[in-house]
Order: C-alpha cells, then structure tokens, then sequence
C-alpha cells in the first residue's frame, strides 16, 4: 500500500469537482440567476448531508472489510450485502416518515406561504425519492477503500461531481429553469455513482449471489458505527447549517453570494481530508 499514491488519487478526486463546480458558478449566475444557483446550492448541500443516515456503517465497513482474509470471498460478500440492506432500509424509512409528516413539519417551521411551502415539497419531494441512493454511497465507498481501489474511487468521484454540476447548468442553458427539471438533472450524479460503486464492488470486494442478512454482522458494525455517527451528524450540521440560516434571513440568492468565496476558502481542507482518506 502507497500511502502518498492513494493520498494523491484522492485529492484529485476531490480537487477536480471543485475546480468544475467553481467555473460552472459564473454561467449559473447567468444563465439560471442568484435565487434558483442558490436553489441548487442548497439541495447539493442537502444531499451531502442526507449521507449522515448511514449511521456510520460507511466507515464501520472500511475498517471490517479490511479485516477480512483475502482468500474469504464469501464473507466479504456478506458483510457489504448486510450493509447494503441495512442502509437501504433505513434510507426507505426515514424518506417515508418525513414525506408523511411533510406537512406538520412546515408548519412547526412557520412556513405560510402556499408558494413557498409547494417549492419546498416539490424539493423535499425529489431529496426523499434519492435517500435510498444517497444513504448506501458511503458503504460502498468503505467497501472499495478496504480493497485500496482508490484509482476507481476518484474516477467514480470525478464523473458524479461532473453530471451533478453540468446536467442542471444544461437545462439552464436551454432556459428549463423549473425545478422540476433542475433538481432531478442535480441528483443524476447519485445515480451515477450508485451505479458505477456496485458494478465496482461486484468486481472487487467480490460482491454477488443472493442477497444475504446477517444480524451478527450488522451488530458488529452498528457498535462500530455508532461512534462515528456522532462525528457524522454533529460535524456536518456546523459546516452546513449556516447556509440555510442565511436563505431563510436573505433567501436563495444570498446564500449564493456567499456560496462562493465559503467554497474557495474551506478547500484547504481538502489536503488532511486526502491523507485522512487513505
């Protein structure tokens, strides 16, 4: 194992996206405007945050997997289809117990107007339907970095960040600019890296067979998991948290406005996050 090989694999898997997503800002501003870029702005953030339902089984299974003996096969199997189902499971429930009391939650949040409440449930609408997605990424990833696939990992990264970034600023460019068009052409990239993670996965950890539940399995990585889904809820909710403070005093086109130079000064974090990674 390189550690400064896979150090450097994923810093440009994280430095690329952001080098795409900072030139594609000034043709948003132009072509969609402030308030819907900072539409955008918000579901993008709020995707990266729907990945805390993991509860920490992304990183519980890094470290599992890379416990495993090469030669057991069949145990990796178990343990990635385990947490595949356990996610997805969760990922199921949550979107469904927050799309039933959608309602009751707009009204605790003082939300009267009827436009802007429909906004919301078309944007909360699209953000549920993608949580079954969204949650097992990290699980997937942890499954591939145990298997120091780091190469494929930056390559996967790089073609999510680019159809998240460039299928909204397409329709905006072909003045499609409702968000019923935006935000599914923002949640492609999920799809994206949903499908090209398991084709990975099949290949590399192996992954296949029928599916299989293991209540031993998931004990060991909810007991592992649950430490990391502290850090995981209460680390993001501080880096993010701020925006959505500012669009509900400012609204969309503010939280724009600060999106950019917030995105340009907190990417020196990027270097201890790709050593971290490693």
């Amino acid at each position: 194992m390189s550690l400064l090989r896979h150090s450097l694999l994923n810093f440009g898997g994280t430095t690329v996206p952001i080098v795409v997503a900072l030139a594609t800002i000034p043709a948003y501003l132009r072509y969609a405007g402030a308030e819907t870029f900072g539409v955008l702005a918000l579901v993008w953030t709020s995707l990266a945050y729907l990945s805390i339902l993991d509860f920490g089984f992304g990183r519980a299974m890094a470290q599992k997997m890379s416990t495993v003996a090469e030669a057991d096969v069949a145990l990796r199997s178990r343990l990635l289809w385990t947490a595949l189902l356990a996610t997805t499971a969760i990922g199921t429930v949550v979107a469904s117990a927050v799309w039933i009391a959608l309602d009751q939650l707009l009204e605790l949040a003082l939300i009267a107007s009827k436009g802007t409440a429909d906004s919301i449930r078309e944007i909360a609408g699209w953000l549920l339907v993608a949580i079954p997605c969204v949650v097992p990424l990290n699980v997937l990833q942890g499954a591939l970095q145990a298997r120091l696939r780091f190469a494929e990992l930056a390559v996967v990264q790089v073609l999510s960040s680019l159809c998240t970034q460039l299928f909204p600023l397409a329709f905006a460019i072909a003045g499609m600019l409702d968000l019923g068009y935006l935000i599914p052409a923002a949640l492609v990239g999920r799809l994206v890296s949903f499908s090209l993670l398991i084709y990975l996965c099949r290949r590399h950890v192996p992954i296949g067979g029928p599916p299989v539940f293991d209540v031993a399995i998931l004990k060991g990585l909810a007991a592992y998991g649950g430490w990391m889904t502290v850090i995981s809820v209460v680390s993001p909710l501080f880096v993010t948290v701020d925006r959505f403070i500012i669009a509900a005093i400012g609204g969309a086109s503010a939280v724009a406005l600060y999106t950019v130079p917030y995105e340009i000064g907190s990417r020196v974090m990027t270097i201890p996050g790709s050593v971290y990674g490693a």
